[in-house]
């Protein structure tokens, strides 16, 4: 039987070709990544940022008082941005209604939209809005700058800053997360 001998250049090659391989793989693997991570910055972009500070939060009440949110002076709370117009914030209020309906966390929660008022309709369809404080009509800027144009949100402050944010309609286990952590 004779033996074949490959030489030297050829395993050269072959180790060649099969890091170049893997690097272009490792490559494709880091880009895809990246525009993954892309992806998601866009998709969030319009959503608050875990760790900012809260600062106060003026606009009217339902009943069209004056009406500001001071969170540097507020142990802690539950801000919950909606707007009327918005599918996914319909979608969601069971999951609020389910949080609200803890008076506890009702005392201590405020419902925040850029609307200037809220309609009857609206108001029926959502009893909560009645008997938790509700902001009304703040500065499109403000709530640009403080990255609350995405709805729904849902932000827990502690001493004016935001210390949890759950983007989106919620999940039942992150409605349980909330009220625990409003319990904590």
């Amino acid at each position: 039987m004779r033996r074949i001998s490959i030489g030297l250049p050829v395993v050269v090659l072959f180790l060649i070709a099969v890091l170049t391989l893997a690097s272009a793989l490792i490559w494709t693997s880091n880009r895809y990544r990246q525009v993954v991570q892309t992806e998601n910055d866009r998709r969030l972009e319009g959503f608050a940022k875990q760790g900012n500070t809260l600062p106060s939060l003026s606009g009217h009440s339902i009943d069209g008082a004056p009406f500001a949110i001071l969170p540097a002076g507020t142990e802690k709370f539950l801000l919950m941005v909606f707007r009327q117009d918005c599918g996914y914030c319909n979608q969601n209020w069971p999951s609020w209604d389910r949080i609200l309906a803890n008076g506890d966390i009702r005392q201590s929660a405020v419902l925040y939209t850029t609307d200037d008022k809220i309609t009857a309709e609206y108001n029926q369809e959502h009893p909560y809005i009645a008997t938790t404080k509700t902001l009304l009509g703040a500065a499109p800027k403000f709530t640009a700058d403080l990255r609350l144009s995405a709805t729904p949100q849902t932000l827990l402050v502690e001493r004016g800053k935001i210390t949890g944010i759950w983007p989106g309609v919620l999940s039942s286990d992150e409605v349980e997360q909330i009220v625990r952590a409003m319990k904590e």
